[in-house]
């Protein structure tokens, strides 16, 4: 109940500062549910984090570059790009699939948050910038675009998830992770390999041939950054 009822606030502060609309604190609410029902806090405080850190990154650069648009919040659509995996790995554990839903869920959340760091640092100034794709340099904040800054601060993002996984962690039946440097390998490396695979299909299957939108690029980053967390925790410990 106060994981719920934490949530809920945060919910609730999100729609006075105009972070979400009604339809995105609808489905934030029903990711969060499913989250908290899978994994407790363990999922709750990783999910918030990202969500508070990438609502205040995603405002000051609107603020910076007066992006109107963007300032009536995050739509529901936009919300499960960002958040369905986690829900999805919450209930699989839920239902028993554990301790795998638990590396998921991290992997899932850390590559939401280094895509969405990287993003807003690596578009927030003038520095070099360059394709994923070999392409040469471009602006900064173009979709595939690449820069060191922004880079750094989507792997500072992921670590800060591990870290938080780390001082979360307790005793998982058939856990393959041996305390805190486990867990911060597992959101390190997922959170970067999604990270990664977003700007190579947003420099490719959505700028270049239109075939997949943004929203579906965030689901694929966190679905890579699921299965590459799952997939390293099977050979820690």
């Amino acid at each position: 109940m106060a994981a719920v009822l934490l949530g809920g606030m945060v919910l609730v502060a999100a729609r006075r500062f105009r972070w979400l609309t009604a339809s995105g604190a609808l489905a934030g609410g029903l990711v969060g549910l499913a989250v908290v029902a899978g994994t407790g806090w363990f999922g709750l405080l990783p999910l918030l984090f990202f969500f508070v850190s990438a609502s205040a990154l995603s405002r000051l650069g609107s603020d910076r570059r007066s992006r109107k648009g963007e300032r009536t919040g995050r739509r529901a659509d936009q919300v499960a790009a960002n958040g369905g995996m986690a829900a999805v790995v919450a209930l699989a554990a839920l239902a028993g699939w554990v301790p795998a839903g638990h590396y998921a869920l991290v992997g899932a959340v850390a590559a939401a948050t280094a895509d969405t760091w990287a993003t807003e640092i690596g578009s927030s100034g003038s520095w070099a910038t360059w394709s994923v794709v070999g392409t040469g340099r471009v602006e900064p904040g173009c979709s595939g675009g690449v820069s060191v800054p922004g880079t750094l601060a989507g792997i500072a993002g992921a670590a800060i998830i591990g870290a938080i996984a780390a001082g979360l962690d307790r005793p998982v039946a058939g856990s393959a992770i041996d305390g805190p440097a486990g867990w911060l390998a597992v959101a390190v490396l997922g959170g970067t390999v999604g990270m990664f695979a977003d700007s190579v299909l947003g420099a490719t299957l959505e700028d270049r041939l239109g075939i997949l939108g943004n929203e579906e690029v965030n689901v694929v980053c966190t679905l890579v950054g699921a299965a590459t967390a799952w997939g390293l925790a099977g050979h820690l410990g």
